[in-house]
């Protein structure tokens, strides 16, 4: 598996596929679903009706900018009490050009893992990224990523700890757990992943359906399953994995 961090990723601006992606033909209805996009962005949310909109209109700008056609978004409402839902039908309807889906999962809640879960089940693409919906991440490196992706990574993991800003949204009391985490996983691999929990990571849809993934929590990965990779936060069985596919 072929691992590449954020940092190393170029701005948008200044790289460009070696060669046009191929694109599948929508049908002919404005703004109708892509049958196999090359793209799913999936968009957890949970009492975003101020942000939703947003980040929705910051997607549709860097998609449009990095001239990328073959995507579709998907936001995901986990039973959220005001109007995320209603307001991201809405958009979606006044933006058929962004092909978006809104999903709703009724109540009982059952966590951040189960709804990215839900969403990887129900999008169409080859490749998934999940993208925050209160809109903290940096969506301007989705290009970058899919290129790196296209070029040939399995998984393309961005790092919050590059940028002031980025690391600057991160509780203490994570960044010290997570230093020892790094540390275990550069210990496992031999390699420097310093923020492998961060969900802002894209990844090939099936081999996230392939993997079984079960867990409701943080984590969507087993904890329990010595197969299962870190798609979204802490998984212990995570550096001999990791280790196993670079070396």
């Amino acid at each position: 598996m072929s691992t590449i961090q954020g940092a190393d990723l170029a701005p948008p601006a200044a790289r460009s596929p070696s060669r046009p992606i191929p694109r599948p033909k929508p049908d002919d209805s404005p703004g109708s679903a892509i049958a196999a996009p090359l793209l799913s962005i999936l968009v957890p949310c949970l009492d975003e009706e101020d942000n939703v909109t947003i980040t929705l209109d910051q997607l549709g700008k860097v998609l449009e900018n990095a001239a990328i056609e073959d995507f579709e978004i998907v936001v995901l409402d986990d039973a959220s009490s005001d109007q995320t839902f209603e307001r991201s039908v809405t958009y979606g309807k006044e933006r058929p050009e962004l092909h978006i889906r809104t999903e709703r999962r009724r109540a009982p809640r059952r966590g951040y893992g189960a709804i990215v879960r839900h969403g990887i089940a129900h999008a169409r693409g080859t490749w998934v990224i999940p993208v925050s919906g209160d809109g903290v991440d940096p969506v301007e490196l989705i290009p970058a990523m899919l290129t790196r992706a296209v070029a040939g990574a399995d998984l393309v993991q961005c790092s919050r700890y590059h940028r002031q800003e980025g690391a600057s949204t991160i509780p203490f009391s994570y960044r010290f757990y997570q230093f020892w985490w790094r540390t275990l996983i550069r210990i496992g691999t031999g390699e420097r992943l310093p923020d492998s929990t961060y969900a802002f990571k894209l990844f090939r849809r099936v081999d996230a359906l392939s993997r079984g993934i079960t867990s409701n929590g943080f984590s969507i990965a087993d904890p329990d399953d010595a197969g299962m990779l870190d798609v979204v936060g802490f998984d212990t069985a995570t550096p001999g994995v990791l280790a196993e596919f670079i070396h």
